[in-house]
C-alpha cells in the first residue's frame, strides 16, 4: 500500500513540476527551447531507476546539467535582473540580483530527485543538540577566518527592499547548491567512502568561489565543511539548507557584503 502511495505521490508531484514549466512559459519567463530542457531534465530526475550500474553515470549527467543552468550555460531563461550594481556598504563590491529561473529549475528537479532516491530523510546519526552546537560553530570559524583573511569587515546593518533577495536566496541559491553539493554530490560519495565524502565536496565547494577571491573560496570551504557535516550526521537535506541560509544572512546583516573591495 505504501509502494502504491509513493508512486501517484510521484506521479502528483511530477504533474505539478511540468505544470509549473508550462506556466513559466506562458508567463514568458522561458522560451519553447529552454522549456524542453526543463521538462527532459525534470524527467531524467524523477524516473530513472536507482539501479547500482546507473549510479555513476546518473551522478555525471545530473551534476553536468545542473551546473550548466547554474552557470546560465543553457539558453532561453529570461531571468528577471531586480537591480544591477548596489552598494550595500561604501567598502563592498557592487551587487547585482537577478531572479534565476534556471537555477530555480535545478532546486526544484534535484529535490524531485532526492525525493525519488529517498535521499530527503535519511536515517540521523545524532542529535539536534549536536548538530546545532556544529552549526554554531560554523557560524563562528567561518566569519572568523573570513575577517582575518581581509574578505570582509564588521558592517551592521538592516538594508531596505530586501524580502525578495532572503526567498531566492534560501529557496533558489542555496536550495539548488546544497541539493547538488550535498544532496547528489557528496551522498553519492558518502555511500563508498563514507564521512571522507564531507570534505572532498567541500574543497569543489571552495573551488567554485574561487572567481570571487582566493580567501573567499577558502571561506567557502571552511563553511561547506559544516554544511557537509551536518547533512552527513542527519540525514535531512534541510539542515545544510538551514545553515548556509544562516551563514548568508549573517554576512549579508552583519559584515561587508558581499566582500570588500
Amino acid at each position: 500500500m505504501e509502494m502504491v502511495f509513493s508512486k501517484y505521490k510521484t506521479q502528483a508531484i511530477f504533474a505539478s513540476l511540468i505544470l509549473v514549466v508550462l506556466l513559466a512559459v506562458f508567463g514568458n519567463f522561458i522560451q519553447a527551447k529552454a522549456a524542453i530542457f526543463s521538462v527532459a531534465f525534470i524527467t531524467f530526475c524523477g524516473w530513472l531507476p536507482n539501479k547500482p550500474w546507473q549510479k555513476t553515470s546518473q551522478i555525471i549527467l545530473l551534476t553536468v546539467a545542473s551546473v550548466g543552468l547554474i552557470l546560465h550555460l543553457v539558453p532561453g531563461f529570461n531571468n528577471i535582473l531586480i537591480w544591477q550594481d548596489r552598494l550595500f556598504s561604501d567598502s563592498s563590491v557592487p551587487h547585482t540580483f537577478y531572479i534565476n529561473f534556471d537555477k530555480a529549475l535545478v532546486a526544484i528537479a534535484l529535490l524531485f530527485y532526492l525525493f525519488r532516491q529517498r535521499g530527503l530523510h535519511e536515517k540521523a546519526r545524532q542529535t539536534t543538540r549536536h548538530l546545532l552546537t556544529v552549526a554554531a560553530a560554523t557560524l563562528v570559524v567561518t566569519f572568523a577566518s573570513a575577517l582575518l583573511f581581509g574578505v570582509i569587515n564588521w558592517d551592521f546593518k538592516l538594508p531596505d527592499n530586501i524580502l525578495l533577495f532572503g526567498l531566492s536566496m534560501v529557496f533558489i541559491t542555496v536550495t539548488a547548491e546544497e541539493c547538488l553539493f550535498r544532496g547528489v554530490l557528496q551522498r553519492s560519495f558518502s555511500h563508498k567512502i563514507g564521512v571522507w565524502g564531507v570534505p572532498i565536496i567541500a574543497v569543489l565547494f571552495g573551488l567554485a568561489h574561487l572567481p570571487f577571491s582566493t580567501g573567499f573560496a577558502i571561506c567557502a570551504t571552511i563553511a561547506s565543511l559544516g554544511y557537509g557535516y551536518v547533512y552527513y550526521k542527519s540525514g535531512q537535506i534541510i539542515w545544510p539548507v538551514m545553515l548556509h541560509s544562516a551563514v548568508n544572512f549573517t554576512h549579508l546583516f552583519l559584515f561587508s557584503y558581499p566582500l570588500l573591495q
